[in-house]
């Protein structure tokens, strides 16, 4: 990330393997937000943000999707998802909520936040908030997908060699060879029950740290008008 001045921000971010631009900038007192797709180069993204802050329309931008302008008295929160990987601003537009969502790509997204307060003038106050339960559950639920697929392939083979099903690891390519005969051996090793068992330790482990996190959910750092 790039900040041009006092008032300026240029991300570049990597996406599906094509080069992204989320580019956010003040001008005239207003946020200009834009994202592009599909350029190649820092310098094109630089070249697309001095023709905004030079008057284009961003509407009329060549290769530009998306673009968001709102006044900066108009922002009425701005908040740091749990995962601090970028800046959500949050405006009031003919009764309606937008979000202006601005990776930071690497970055402290609570820092990039203050500094965008600190030179823009809004006057929001900070604070932290508990995040949503199904936001809470996303992290140990996200970690559970490796060892579920793991103790799934697991059960699999201990199941097969529990009612005598063979495995004919050898009409098997031969990388997969290898790797169902480790999983042949830790499933004998352990049977069906030990499998089982493991299971059912996963489920009490992720179940809890779930229940946890929703019980106690983390803080996310949100700034909001005084009341």
């Amino acid at each position: 990330m790039t900040k041009f001045g006092d008032q300026t921000w240029i991300n570049i971010i990597q996406t599906k393997g094509d080069w992204s631009s989320h580019v956010l900038t003040v001008v005239d007192n207003r946020f200009v937000y834009f994202f592009t797709h599909g350029i190649g180069y820092e310098s094109e993204a630089l070249r697309l943000l001095g023709e905004v802050q030079a008057g284009a329309d961003p509407f009329q931008l060549k290769g530009v999707t998306r673009p968001v302008i709102t006044g900066v008295d108009e922002i009425t929160e701005i908040k740091v998802p749990a995962h601090n990987s970028q800046v959500d601003l949050f405006a009031v537009r003919d009764g309606k909520t937008i979000r202006i969502p601005f990776p930071v790509n690497g970055a402290s997204a609570v820092e990039v936040a203050r500094d965008l307060i600190g030179s823009t003038g809004i006057r929001l106050v900070e604070d932290k908030e508990k995040v949503e339960p199904h936001l809470a559950a996303v992290r140990p639920l996200l970690v559970a997908i490796l060892p579920a697929v793991l103790w799934f392939q697991v059960w699999s083979v201990a199941n097969k060699l529990a009612n005598g099903i063979p495995l004919n690891i050898d009409k098997m390519p031969p990388k997969s060879q290898s790797t169902m005969q480790l999983t042949a051996q830790v499933a004998e090793s352990l049977g069906i029950n030990g499998v089982m068992a493991v299971g059912g330790a996963l489920v009490l482990g992720f179940g809890g740290w779930i229940a946890y996190r929703i019980m106690k959910p983390p803080l996310r750092t949100v700034w909001k008008k005084s009341v």
